[in-house]
């Protein structure tokens, strides 16, 4: 049986060696397949050495965990730093501006359809449902509550995929509309 102490300081030196392995095999992929199978089975060999701290499905999670903590220093040391000096804004002129205004309005207006307006018409028609469906109680609620996220979704992304901005509002203003009037009628 492995030790508490040296099976985990084992498990961390092979997935330490392992992600070096891996990082060795990726900068030249002339190396050939073998620092990349001694990659990987030094991180699979390391499962048994965490599992001398968790139980299995723990050792599973750390085994995947821990080469990402061990990759991220290895990544950051082959970083090039360049300072070149100050970035020079180009200068742009009225119709890049304008163009610029109109995506930017464009994702502004989309997003609010597809986020409140959505969940709004998902909402007022699962309401609807809820109140004035021809079934049991128990159905309408059910059926409701499960009406509101299928619908939000559908409308969101309809709404995000549809390129006239405003066939989109007034639809979604007719669905939430009709809704409301399912609701009280």
């Amino acid at each position: 049986m492995i030790s508490v102490f040296f099976g985990p300081a084992l498990a961390f030196i092979l997935t330490i060696v392992g992600v070096l392995a891996l990082r060795y095999a990726w900068a030249d992929s002339a190396r050939g397949r073998l620092p990349v199978f001694a990659g990987w089975s030094m991180l699979v060999l390391a499962l048994p050495g965490w599992t001398a701290v968790a139980a299995l499905d723990k050792a599973v999670a750390l085994t995947m965990l821990a080469p990402s903590l061990v990759a991220f220093p290895v990544i950051a040391a082959g970083v090039e730093y360049k300072r070149a000096g100050p970035p020079r804004r180009p200068r742009r002129d009225a119709a890049e501006l304008t163009a610029e205004f109109g995506r930017t309005r464009g994702l502004v207006s989309r997003t609010i359809l597809a986020g409140p307006v959505a969940a709004l018409a998902a909402s007022a028609l699962g309401m609807a449902v809820c109140l004035r469906a021809p079934m049991g109680e128990a159905d309408r609620l059910i059926l409701g509550g499960f009406l509101v996220p299928l619908a939000w979704a559908v409308f969101a992304g309809w709404a995000l995929a549809d390129t006239r901005v405003g066939r989109v509002l007034t639809i979604l203003g007719l669905v939430t509309a009709g809704g409301g009037a399912g609701m009280f009628l």
